[in-house]
């Protein structure tokens, strides 16, 4: 005796599928179980406009043509009285066959966004373009076109179309102006002979400007500067190291040679706690990246 089995599930390989305006898109679907007597679905376009069903096929499979630019439903009913539906939403869309930027080099500040300008054609093409950025911690830009500086350097937006492998790119300088200069201490002591090196901070840290440095020393014969900043005790008394920046920042540190507190050794004229910690990385060999290996109890 033959056994019909009906259809228990319909599941079609795409929940959504796009078509460009005036071709066919074949869309297959598997019928379960596979022995199901009658496979075939009725399929039928909520919008004729968009869309239209080109053939169906005996295995439950489909093809559509697109009509018109825009989005529709695809809805399919088993024929062998199970009543299963399934609903596919299909775009059909017209594709990009050009894409030209319309600026070849941009430049914006951190923390601005700005629309990118572009070229299409055709021009009413609907082909979705996808965005991304080459280094998203310096720019970032999102399905629109939209581009946002993150931080200061430059990075290139790349923009792609799927249908006919189009990719274009344009590079996008972020500047970070300067807002400030400091060292990263404000008074030393030293010895007649010893020396140490002033470490420069910008604000922000990221920042684009460019510029020259000059150190200058309020009085060589007590303390002297090179130009990467390394000061050198010459005599006793008390100096100003002073770097200024081309684009008019400045800022100093207080030297003051002879002799200082014994066990001061990050030379800031007091005893602390810090001092303790570098004699103990001294002693112990342990860098300030292995910190962790020093465990002060309470």
């Amino acid at each position: 005796m033959e056994v019909n089995y009906l259809c228990k599930s319909v599941v079609p390989s795409s929940d959504s599928v796009e078509v460009k305006i005036g071709s066919t898109k074949y869309i297959s679907v598997t019928v379960n179980p596979s022995n199901a007597k009658l496979k075939q679905i009725e399929w039928k376009s909520s919008n004729e406009d968009i869309f239209t069903i080109y053939y169906s096929y005996t295995n439950g499979s489909v093809a559509i043509l697109g009509q018109g630019i825009g989005e529709a439903n695809l809805i399919g009913t088993t024929t062998d009285g199970s009543n299963i539906e399934v609903t596919i939403k299909v775009k059909v869309f017209n594709p990009i066959t050009s894409f030209t930027f319309n600026e070849t080099d941009i430049t914006i500040l951190k923390g601005n966004s700005q629309q990118l300008s572009y070229t299409v054609n055709p021009s009413d093409a609907t082909e979705t373009i996808n965005w991304s950025s080459s280094d998203e911690s310096i720019l970032t830009v999102d399905e629109n076109g939209v581009i946002t500086g993150v931080s200061g350097g430059s990075a290139y937006v790349i923009a792609s179309t799927d249908y006919n492998g189009i990719s274009r790119y344009v590079r996008v300088s972020v500047e970070s102006p300067m807002t400030g200069l400091s060292f990263d201490r404000k008074r030393v002591y030293l010895r007649v002979g010893e020396s140490i090196t002033l470490n420069k901070i910008y604000s922000p840290s990221d920042t684009t400007d460019t510029f020259s440095l000059t150190y200058t020393s309020s009085d060589a014969n007590v303390a002297s500067v090179l130009g990467n900043g390394t000061v050198y005790a010459e005599g006793e008394g008390t100096a100003t190291i002073t770097l200024t920046t081309s684009n008019g920042f400045s800022t100093e540190c207080i030297v003051t040679v002879g002799d200082y507190l014994k066990g001061d050794m990050n030379k800031n004229g007091k005893i602390e706690f810090a001092d303790v910690m570098i004699l103990l990385r001294t002693y112990l060999g342990v860098t300030e990246e292995n910190d962790d290996y020093l465990e002060i109890g309470d």
